[in-house]
């Protein structure tokens, strides 16, 4: 993993594409708002959602380029397909990378994304599916991972210890899977979750140029101090 804590180099007077990344409890979204709030030159972006009328063609265009993947999915048993909730992130992951280039020509300084590319692929990193043995599949992988390493300026990975995690995650009012589990369980899930982003980092290194990656540990920061810390790559 490549971790860089003074600055984004060369990309100072260009618009980038930042990606927020790390556990539940790390403190992405309350960031991501904050961010967004800082300066209007700032843009976050979620992903395409297949119910929103004017993403429709978006789902169209690019469900029919991964038609022949797709056909793969229906001829497997009927337990190692994967999820129709999966197939939208496939495709998602497939054309997004063209709508977010097109933002940087927009006049913003920093497309912001929350849960974006880069969760989709640790997503897919985890999951154990039969599917993705079949030679297609592994190409469309690393296909994918060519295309967001090329697409991906900048991760910002927010992280701290398990117990703070858990803390935050157990006080908050909003619902999460790890929500007042036992410790031993909701460290597994950490431990699990770290390592598919790590391995997704080094994939997109593999395959590419890969983004800058900056590492903060948001367990005694304030919100205002990882803002701080955090506008202080850009």
């Amino acid at each position: 993993m490549k971790e860089n804590h003074i600055g984004y180099g060369g990309l100072h007077d260009q618009p980038i594409i930042v990606e927020l990344v790390g556990p539940a409890g790390s403190g992405k979204t309350t960031l991501a708002e904050m961010l967004s709030l800082t300066t209007e030159k700032v843009s976050l972006q979620s992903q395409p959602y297949f119910r929103r009328f004017q993403d429709i063609p978006f789902f169209i265009k690019n469900t029919l380029t991964m038609l022949p993947l797709i056909l793969d999915f229906f001829l497997l048993q009927s337990e190692n397909r994967i999820t129709s909730a999966e197939i939208v992130w496939m495709v998602t992951l497939n054309g997004w990378h063209r709508r977010l280039l097109r933002k940087k020509k927009q006049g913003y300084r920093i497309i912001l994304l929350d849960q974006g590319p880069i969760y989709l692929l640790a997503y897919f990193f985890g999951v154990k599916s039969f599917f993705f043995e079949k030679i297609r599949a592994i190409k469309w992988r690393e296909q994918m991972y060519q295309q967001w390493s090329s697409t991906i300026d900048m991760v910002i990975w927010l992280d701290t210890d398990d117990d703070i995690l858990t803390r935050r995650i157990n006080t908050r009012e909003t619902w999460h899977l790890l929500k007042n589990k036992a410790k031993e369980e909701s460290s597994k899930f950490h431990k699990e979750f770290r390592t598919f982003y790590s391995q997704v980092f080094s994939n997109l290194s593999t395959n590419g140029k890969g983004p800058e990656i900056h590492s903060i540990d948001t367990g005694q920061l304030s919100a205002e101090e990882t803002l701080s810390l955090v506008s202080s790559l850009f």
